[in-house]
């Protein structure tokens, strides 16, 4: 299984904004994308595709590994029109923002 955090990504972007700066990255990503994720169960599959596109990205940026790859295959999986685990989608979102929270805070 992939990682859900790539440390050396962090690690980086710990180097360049700091702690506090890392943090209000992570408040950032969660004040925009937490309503476009609670709404994805109700997209149609090309705007559920391109809303998770958004997300691969920003997900990438913050080095949130696991979010990331699995956006891809669910986005590859709208686009074809496949059914889409959203939960898995979901679930991997809220345990990428609490584990960089919790590092981030020395939890």
């Amino acid at each position: 299984m992939i990682s859900l955090l790539d440390m050396t990504h962090l690690a980086e972007m710990r180097e360049i904004f700091g702690t506090e700066g890392l943090l209000e990255l992570l408040d950032l990503f969660e004040e925009e994308s937490s309503g476009p994720v609670d709404a994805l169960p109700q997209q149609v599959p090309d705007q559920l595709a391109d809303q998770l596109h958004g997300l691969r990205g920003s997900a990438e940026n913050l080095g949130f590994s696991r979010l990331a790859v699995i956006c891809k295959q669910s986005e590859n999986a709208a686009r074809d029109n496949l059914p889409v685990d959203l939960q898995s989608v979901t679930l991997a979102y809220a345990d990428s923002c609490r584990e960089l929270r919790s590092m981030l805070s020395g939890g």
